[in-house]
């Protein structure tokens, strides 16, 4: 392994010359989110090359794991191991006090004085081509990405300096955020290990002269971490102030939000990062809506909690309070009927209820991300199937589904009402766990389904028996 070849892995993850497991694993799942092949189903060159891509990925990431000591890579540290080429290969063949088999120690001298003059001959001969045009083929194979340049990433130390927006300061406590300004939402999950405010007016939501659509903090552990800036006018004045305050920012094309490609620009410090978004498409100066800065020391300490409550809240008995089995009178029984719909599948044994998210904002969320809907799907009275219905940080609940579901798999048999879905599936004896999203590229992740076995089998065997019953009616 080459210090070069190591830093072609860097960059094709967009990583620095230092880097942390943390980081190592965020930017994988980021580049299977891009180059997964299941993004291109409706173009099958697309997909072959998206197959080739996340092959290279996959190779890089086990490459760049294993260089990993303490959870760390520091690549100034690193010291290639010099092969020893005078040393014979143990040889398990090799009689006891006889000579070893192979090639004889004379004459691999031989080979490493040759190989010495060849070097030399290659060298000379490198050095008369120099001026000439050349017309060798390339060395990059057909069809295979050339490693691309390492960039060096623009240091902006004033964002450590800043370590917040307005009045808010990285790290600080909720009560503290509320005294220095009450939010107008705020948000915790049942833990307590995250939170959420919301400032959507007055002087906080603005930037000096130009008005912010809002300002989200988010909170773990009871430490601020993360500052989202959301705003839909004088979008090119607000990405000149960013600029004015922590100077040239450094290009990242690779971003996705809900399913969209994203175009972003960053600026990074020792512990704070800052990135400013828009859409892929949108018109170059005038396309950001959002600023996002994060404080990479808690990183570890979010990933951790949300892995851990998603845990919590999907249980092979159920999602939080709703466990399989239950009825349908027991889930209505908890919330005012008139947030809830029923209805009823005539002639076979369904019922569904559907529980919108003003119902109980604390039942729908999965983890800190919030749900549009939870539906409960009952058979005979049963409760078999909830839907987690989303429409929101699409990315971030199929990144965290799938390091709920490591093993999920591709499952082309789903289907809503006639159209086929893209989904990643999970199962064993009694529960079972899929995500899915409409045939797109990329695929826009909206819903959550987990099912008990045992209860949905008996379902489908009911159904699929319905027609004989049927008719002896006849």
């Amino acid at each position: 392994m080459t210090r070069e070849r190591i830093k072609s892995l860097l960059t094709l993850f967009g990583l620095p010359d230092s880097f942390s497991e943390q980081q190592l694993k965020q930017a994988y799942r980021d580049l299977v989110q891009v180059w997964h092949p299941d993004r291109h189903t409706g173009n099958a060159r697309l997909q072959r090359k998206a197959t080739e891509q996340l092959k290279e990925i996959n190779e890089a990431e086990k490459i760049l794991s294993g260089l990993l000591v303490n959870g760390r890579f520091n690549l100034a540290d690193w010291t290639p191991e010099e092969p020893d080429i005078f040393r014979a290969p143990p040889n398990p063949d090799r009689p006891k006090g006889g000579k070893a088999a192979g090639i004889p120690l004379y004459f691999r001298w031989w080979l490493v004085l040759l190989g010495a003059v060849g070097v030399v001959m290659l060298v000379s001969h490198a050095g008369s081509r120099r001026h000439a045009p050349d017309d060798s083929p390339p060395s990059t194979p057909p069809g295979s990405s050339p490693p691309l340049p390492a960039t060096p990433v623009v240091k902006s130390p004033r964002l450590d300096e800043h370590n917040g927006f307005k009045q808010f300061t990285f790290g600080m406590s909720r009560a503290q955020a509320a005294a220095a300004a009450v939010p107008d939402k705020s948000w915790a999950d049942d833990q307590g290990n995250q939170a959420m405010f919301t400032y959507n007016r007055g002087p906080v939501a603005r930037l000096d002269d130009y008005p912010l659509d809002r300002i989200e903090l988010k909170f773990v552990q009871d430490q601020l971490y993360r500052i989202e800036v959301g705003f839909s006018t004088n979008q090119d004045k607000v990405f000149q102030a960013f600029t004015a305050a922590f100077g040239d920012s450094n290009p990242n094309g690779q971003g996705l939000r809900n399913g969209r490609p994203l175009r972003i620009r960053f600026w990074q410090g020792n512990n704070i990062v800052c990135s400013i978004l828009a859409d892929r498409n949108s018109p170059e100066a005038t396309g950001w809506d959002t600023v996002v800065m994060s404080d990479q020391r808690l990183d570890g300490l979010v990933a951790a909690t949300q892995l851990e409550e998603l845990r919590a809240d999907i249980a092979p008995d159920g999602f939080k309070a709703l466990t399989f089995g239950m009825s349908a009178t027991e889930v209505q029984s908890r919330f005012s009927h008139s947030h809830l719909s029923l209805s009823t599948d005539a002639g076979m044994g369904e019922t569904s209820v559907a529980i919108p998210r003003q119902a109980d904002p604390q039942l729908a969320g999965l983890g800190w991300l919030p749900l549009d809907e939870i539906r409960c799907h009952f058979f005979k009275d049963r409760l078999y199937r909830i839907d987690l219905v989303f429409s929101q940080n699409a990315d971030e609940i199929f990144q965290a589904f799938m390091a709920r579901f490591p093993r999920a798999t591709a499952n082309s048999s789903w289907l809503r009402g006639q159209k086929e879905m893209i989904a990643r599936q999970w199962t064993d004896t009694g529960f079972g766990a899929a995500i899915m999203a409409p045939v797109t590229v990329p695929p826009v992740w909206d819903r959550v389904i987990l099912f008990q076995v045992q209860i949905n089998d008996e379902r489908r065997k009911f159904n699929d028996e319905a027609p004989a019953r049927a008719a002896k009616d006849i």
